[in-house]
């Protein structure tokens, strides 16, 4: 009895639940979307944006008739997809700038903004059977491509040359779905101080799991499984996810976990964002959105 009770006792003292109190936003349109600089936005009306903050909408923006907000933000902007135009807007200053939309080729679909920097726009190709990320230069007009960039470094949209290398000995995750190394080679990353966050998935591209991995250590850690671990984000040493039974998080530094408890709504998380100062926003299935401080 008691070999069986001790691992038990262990996983219950390494997780333990918490009740978490939620604020819910009313009105927006759109999953949370993390914009940096401590900005998390979400779509709001037919054309804009909302900047949201602990006690809910702090301002809002609105990038005009024709304009479609899908989610591409970071560096402190939101950029906007305007037909033969794109919008970018300081969501600081609330100055806004205007760029020429990235033509599609022949027989593609999009591109569509994705996330946006101070220097570099990354944007999303699509075609027949295939999708590549692609990164434009917003002042040079300089077009490149994920298949450019190696396992050892990743793309930093506020650099001038676009890419920038891993700590050692970190590298990216083989992308599944690109067993030829055509497009898109290499996983995403998320880069937090000496900590880099990201999901790999097995051959199938069926089962994930939720890795880090810090620098200077010889394997990553895992984190979790799931069925998608692309619903994480990150704030300094902390990680949280959204499973299909509630939300989870760890202290990449202390090793601590916790479980939370959800927002009052109903369906699966949609959408998971911090703004980098300990607080974080998830999405639900039904719509709602909602922000709760990460446990310490």
């Amino acid at each position: 009895m008691k070999l069986l009770l001790a691992p038990m006792l262990a996983l219950l003292l390494a997780a333990p639940a918490q009740a978490a109190s939620w604020k819910r936003f009313t009105n927006l349109a759109g999953p949370p979307v993390s914009a940096g600089k401590d900005l998390v936005i979400a779509g709001y009306g037919a054309h804009g944006v909302a900047v949201l903050g602990p006690s809910g909408v702090t301002r809002t923006f609105n990038f005009g008739p024709g304009c479609r907000f899908d989610q591409a933000a970071g560096g402190g902007r939101a950029i906007a997809d305007c037909g033969p135009s794109m919008k970018k807007i300081n969501l600081t200053t609330g100055s806004v700038a205007t760029y020429p939309a990235v033509p599609a080729d022949p027989g593609d679909f999009g591109p569509a903004p994705v996330k946006v920097g101070s220097r570099w726009l990354s944007l999303r190709y699509q075609g027949y059977h295939w999708t590549a990320t692609g990164y434009l230069n917003l002042r040079t007009g300089e077009r490149r491509f994920e298949a450019d960039l190696g396992a050892a470094e990743h793309a930093d949209l506020d650099a001038p040359g676009l890419s920038q290398p891993l700590c050692a000995p970190v590298k990216r995750p083989r992308n599944p779905q690109d067993p030829y190394n055509e497009t898109e080679p290499f996983g995403p990353v998320t880069v937090s101080g000496r900590n880099v966050v990201f999901a790999r998935y097995d051959e199938n591209a069926a089962g994930a799991e939720l890795l880090a991995w810090r620098c200077g250590h010889a394997r990553p850690q895992r984190l979790a499984e799931c069925g998608n671990c692309n619903l994480y984000a990150v704030s300094g040493d902390r990680v949280v996810w959204a499973t299909a039974y509630g939300l989870r998080t760890v202290n990449l530094r202390t090793g601590r976990r916790s479980r939370l408890s959800g927002p009052k709504g109903t369906g699966t998380f949609t959408g998971i964002a911090t703004d980098g100062a300990g607080r974080f926003y998830v999405s639900l299935i039904d719509g709602s959105v909602s922000t709760t401080r990460l446990p310490r």
